[in-house]
């Protein structure tokens, strides 16, 4: 026999590892993990919300403006401007143990069971508590005054036992009771202004609103009681401290005009030491003279230059001396005049011998009055000098005897600094003592209240609605992230694509899942006869249409079907064809071979009647007797009573001569097997089948399952075992082809006139026609 062997259909490659398009079908398939886990999120949400104790919450407002000095415009300013810093300060102070312990006093919170754990009720067993959850017990809400002012002989009888019984003072209680009350406050800085808004959680919209505003009351008057306690004592401790200064500023004082005497210390015209102005005296006359002094020697070397030249004429000019350029002005007259006598008269001319001689006494004077003028320069440097000298001799002296004063003065200028920071301190000390007391006779906190706390309306937790919804949604969450577990931890296969993948063979048929309406009418089989046109029978008739294709010439005849677990569809789907194909014309027969627990019979409406099992307790060569379907055409061989082991009578010759002789007779031969993994019966026909048929059920069984039944067929099987997905989902069939192929199906309630003739004969007529 010729096999054919029909490709895979290549994979769809979606571009991507997660295939979004398969994600909707998920959903819907565990449609009811999602719903179940909603409404149960719903269901406990709504019962943990009833059995929640409501909490109101009452805010006030307090600004910080801290009080200024009346006394200082300064501190006025600063005190308006407020500080940054002081805000978180203020905070903490709002939320203090000693401001808790204060409240919880003065509102006697100690005798509240919201406060004091100690008052609480023993915790209900849990049998109870569920009990309470299912039915709410109805309590009525205390009043105000019993929230607030509880001072009934109960709770205080009840707290003494309760303290006594932990083994805790009356301290750590209201340290307790201080502690709780601190859980049910908040003081929150209101963005970058100096407003803080505290906000306290209670039970009643009056006891929160009175403890807020006990609160900031009580905060205000600590402010109040701080100033006063620390005003009078600084009024105190200033008053003492100021007479001691004043003492010692006198006695300071006078010890620097003593010690000012003593070391003979003068003061000068502006508060300077006369000696310091001496000093600057004669270091501006000895600058004077040391620049006459440089004048002086400075001609007297150039005179002396000149006179080292034999230049006396020269050296008038630099002396710039009147008589001097008088004798200069005659000597140049002298000169000239004898010039012009020498080109008149000779050299022994009186004349000539007479201006020589007046031109002699002018130089002989010139020389004269030099001499005399550089003398006097001479003594003008020395007189300098000498001048200079006295002048430094006269500083050094000075500057030895300040030496010895300074000394002196650091001493003194010690003293007139401690006297001086005594007597400022003793200014400030004086001021500060004036301004408080002053302050001490009107204290006033440094805050106020902007907002007082009202009861509120309506509770603040919990928030029913937005708890529920809340709910709800964590509860989808919850319900998707199942869903998505559920089918992640699911091994079973659902999909043709997903059994070809698994198996690496292309699938025979797929057949569909029936719908709602044949659950109450009636099992697949009779469903064909119903409907013959419907999509369930169009599938089976695609299935045999396709074992008919693998080979024309000899198409197989004896076909077996099985499946890897028991409950997959087998027998029914046999039924479904056999009765189908008996509606074509053909003869055809199916044999029930699941002789460890036989189902054929039932399926097919027929009582436990003999069959296999008798006919191998007999000796005849043919079945005694073959039954005929109630409702088709179709002959049914029942596994009746089997008494020996069914492998080796299914393995037996005898067997073997059986089915040859149906074959023989039969058009075709459907087998009816036992699971594949349950027993060895299935691997044993399908070596004497034409062709074995291994349905899957989709959603049922798992891949190892399907992989391991199709491979212990494969073994002992000649040809490839074909694979069919029984009880597939449209959706999950033909996902590609969209969902537009139910026009081309028809119904059980298919109007009277049409005809219901089974749609297989012309298809198989077509292919027995190309066969021959």
């Amino acid at each position: 026999m010729r096999q054919i062997a029909l490709p895979v259909s290549p994979a769809r490659d979606t571009g991507t590892d997660l295939n979004f398009s398969v994600l909707p079908g998920v959903l819907w398939r565990r449609k009811w993990v999602i719903l179940g886990t909603f409404m149960v999120g719903l269901l406990v949400a709504r019962m943990v919300v009833s059995r929640l104790t409501p909490v109101y919450t009452a805010s006030a407002q307090i600004m910080i403006a801290p009080q200024p000095s009346v006394l200082d415009v300064q501190a006025v300013a600063a005190a308006l401007r407020g500080d940054a810093e002081d805000i978180p300060g203020e905070v903490y102070v709002l939320r203090s143990q000693n401001l808790a312990l204060q409240v919880a006093q003065k509102l006697a919170l100690d005798s509240d069971p919201e406060f004091n754990p100690l008052l609480r009720p023993k915790s209900l067993p849990l049998w109870q508590r569920a009990l309470n959850v299912l039915h709410p017990p109805v309590a009525q809400p205390p009043t105000p005054a019993e929230q607030i002012n509880r001072s009934a002989p109960t709770g205080s009888q009840q707290a003494p036992a309760a303290r006594d019984l932990l083994g805790l003072t009356a301290g750590q209680v209201r340290n307790l009771v201080a502690s709780v009350l601190l859980s049910h406050m908040e003081a929150i800085p209101q963005g970058r202004s100096r407003v803080i808004a505290l906000t306290v959680y209670a039970g009643s919209p009056d006891k929160a609103a009175t403890i807020a505003n006990t609160v900031l009351e009580e905060y205000l008057a600590s402010q109040v009681n701080a100033k006063l306690d620390t005003t009078g004592n600084a009024n105190s401790w200033l008053i003492a401290r100021t007479r001691e200064m004043e003492a010692e500023v006198r006695a300071r004082e006078a010890a620097v005009e003593t010690y000012r005497a003593h070391a003979g210390l003068m003061r000068g015209a502006g508060s300077e030491r006369l000696s310091d102005e001496e000093a600057s005296g004669l270091s501006t006359q000895l600058v004077t003279a040391r620049a006459e002094g440089a004048v002086a020697r400075s001609r007297l070397q150039q005179i002396e230059n000149l006179l080292a030249k034999g230049d006396p004429a020269a050296v008038g000019d630099v002396l710039d001396a009147p008589l001097v350029l008088t004798l200069r002005e005659q000597q140049a007259s002298l000169r000239q005049e004898l010039a012009e006598m020498s080109q008149e008269y000779g050299p022994r001319h009186p004349q000539v011998v007479n201006a020589q001689a007046r031109l002699r006494d002018a130089d002989n004077a010139i020389n004269t009055e030099v001499a005399k003028l550089v003398r006097g320069v001479r003594n003008e440097a020395a007189v300098a000098t000498a001048r200079e000298n006295a002048l430094v001799a006269s500083l050094n002296a000075l500057k030895s005897r300040n030496g010895q004063q300074s000394a002196s003065e650091v001493q003194l200028r010690a003293l007139e600094r401690e006297a001086e920071s005594s007597r400022t301190l003793l200014e400030t000390f004086l001021a500060r003592a004036k301004e408080t007391t002053a302050e001490s006779t009107h204290a006033l906190a440094d805050a106020r209240i902007i907002s007082r706390a009202v009861p509120p309306l309506y509770p603040s937790f919990p928030n029913s609605r937005l708890l529920l919804v809340i709910a709800g949604a964590v509860a989808v969450a919850a319900g998707l992230f199942l869903a998505l577990l559920v089918e992640g931890l699911d091994r079973t296969v659902r999909t043709r694509g997903a059994l070809e993948t698994l198996l690496g063979v292309s699938t025979l048929a797929t057949l569909p899942l029936l719908g709602p309406s044949w659950r109450r009418r009636s099992q697949p089989s009779q469903w064909v006869l119903r409907a013959p046109h419907c999509e369930y029978s169009e599938a089976l008739r695609r299935m045999h249409t396709e074992l008919l294709l693998e080979n024309l010439s000899d198409p197989p005849r004896v076909v077996l079907f099985t499946s890897p677990l028991p409950s997959e569809g087998k027998t029914s789907t046999l039924l479904a064809l056999g009765r189908l194909l008996a509606g074509t014309g053909k003869k055809v027969i199916a044999v029930d071979l699941n002789l460890r627990k036989p189902t054929l019979h039932r399926a097919a409406g027929l009582p436990a009647k003999a069959g296999i099992g008798e006919w191998f307790d007999s000796t005849d060569q043919a079945p005694q007797r073959l039954w005929q379907d109630p409702q088709s055409k179709l002959w049914l061989l029942p596994a009746g009573r089997v008494r020996a082991d069914p492998g080796v009578l299914l393995a037996s010759a005898r067997f073997a001569s059986l089915l040859g002789a149906l074959r023989a007779e039969f058009d075709v031969v459907l087998l009816d097997s036992s699971p594949v993994l349950a027993v060895v019966d299935a691997q044993i026909l399908a070596c004497l089948a034409d062709t074995t048929v291994l349905l899957v059920r989709a959603g049922k069984t798992t891949g190892p399952s399907a992989a391991e039944a199709f491979a212990l067929l494969a073994r002992v099987s000649a040809a490839v075992p074909h694979v069919v997905l029984n009880a597939a989902r449209q959706r999950e069939a033909v996902p590609a082809y969209g969902h537009g192929l139910s026009a081309y199906y028809q119904d059980a309630e298919a109007p009277a006139g049409r005809s219901r003739h089974p749609a297989g004969l012309l298809p198989l007529a077509v292919i027995e026609s190309r066969a021959e």
